[in-house]
């Protein structure tokens, strides 16, 4: 007892005890006449402390471990509790995540799609993006009492990741060489023709040309691909080729022909190149699936003098972990890199014009690649590093 109007009394809370509201009722025992009492206005709400669970184990409060994850691997965070006794409902929740994640990814032809991670949710789904120790994840919530007020004094919950990711760069290997390749020809049924066509390619290519791929993509047929030697091969150093994911996008790319009326160019704006992702050539000399090969092309019509082919290009190599143990959500590919590379050569056709009989250039005007490899970033584009494109670049010529 402090005075005559004043008490004061210990009251002990579990760290796990639910939310509730107390009112304290102090009786002064009678020394004759009426007992005098008296209600105590109600002591303030203690929320339960949080808790953190991850792949169905507590992972937050006191001797809690750092826990370990790859990039581009799923983070499934649940919490406890799930609801409260005495009437009180969880109100808000909040989240506080280190690093880069998102909560979604999707690509093909059309762009890779990010969603952001959700952190007013009691639960949330993520994935990091770059490696990092330590990585601090944080919960707190907001309930409501019986009458709808609301309480925003819940301990937080704290747990601690590693995210661990691939050692990993593009090592390029140029052939610097161009050639006069004949490719096969097909029909506007997809149809291969006995005859060859002459072009102007990158290494030393075998197979079906332009004119044939450009006719199977567009009915849907299979596509064959070529063998020999590509001009250029970038390779996945440091992972396996079922973890590397390239995706090509192209720079600039044009091919310009000159005739005795004058001269003329088919173009393409940058975009996608062929396809997401990449695919690199399997069945050519047993080349790795760690390796992307390419060898820009450019028909040479036997009414021009000159075939020019001017391509530049940058290859983006993503990494796609293995699937996480104890959860079926599947691993995403995260941005390890990205390489740029060029070809430029010119071939002149042996006179007469119309012989279609052409001139082996003696070097590339350009090859191989331009500049260092350069490690992807989270602040390199608003995709968190991600390549960026919105379609298949389509060539357009007049």
């Amino acid at each position: 007892m402090i005075s005559d109007t004043q008490i004061t009394a210990a009251v002990h809370v579990a760290k796990d005890a639910e939310a509730e509201t107390v009112t304290v009722t102090a009786t002064n025992p009678p020394t004759g006449g009426t007992p005098q009492t008296a209600t105590a206005n109600p002591a303030p709400v203690v929320l339960p402390i949080p808790v953190i669970q991850w792949r169905g184990k507590k992972i937050s409060g006191e001797n809690a471990k750092i826990k370990s994850v790859m990039v581009g691997q799923p983070v499934e965070l649940t919490t406890t509790p799930t609801s409260l006794k005495g009437g009180y409902t969880i109100s808000k929740s909040t989240w506080d995540i280190d690093g880069t994640t998102i909560k979604h990814y999707e690509g093909d032809d059309s762009g890779i799609t990010l969603e952001e991670t959700d952190l007013d949710t009691q639960n949330t789904t993520f994935y990091w993006l770059y490696p990092d120790d330590p990585l601090n994840v944080t919960y707190e919530y907001c309930a409501k009492d019986p009458s709808g007020n609301e309480i925003c004094t819940s301990p937080q919950a704290k747990a601690t990741f590693k995210a661990s990711g691939p050692n990993s760069s593009i090592s390029v290997d140029d052939s610097n060489e161009a050639t006069i390749e004949e490719l096969d020809d097909c029909d506007d049924k997809g149809n291969l023709l006995k005859q060859k066509e002459p072009y102007l390619g990158y290494g030393n290519m075998r197979g079906p040309g332009a004119t044939c791929d450009a006719i199977w993509r567009k009915l849907g047929m299979k596509i064959t691909a070529q063998t020999g030697k590509p001009g250029i091969k970038l390779t996945a150093e440091g992972i396996s080729g079922k973890n590397a994911v390239f995706v090509q996008l192209i720079d600039s790319d044009s091919r310009t022909y000159t005739s005795s009326s004058g001269s003329y160019e088919c173009s393409t704006a940058p975009n996608l190149d062929t396809k997401y992702p990449y695919q690199p050539i399997t069945n050519m000399q047993n080349v790795p699936t760690n390796v992307a090969g390419d060898g820009p092309e450019a028909p040479l019509p036997s009414a021009d003098q000159s075939g020019n082919r001017n391509f530049r290009a940058t290859m983006y190599l993503l990494w796609k972990p293995d699937q996480l143990n104890g959860t079926s959500t599947q691993s995403i590919p995260v941005p390890i890199g990205h390489q740029q590379w060029t070809f430029e050569a010119t071939a002149n056709q042996k006179p007469p014009v119309g012989s279609n009989k052409w001139k082996t250039p003696e070097t590339p005007t350009s090859h191989g690649a331009t500049g260092a490899y350069a490690t992807s970033r989270d602040d390199d584009n608003n995709h968190h590093g991600y390549p960026i494109f919105t379609a298949v670049a389509t060539e357009v010529c007049p």
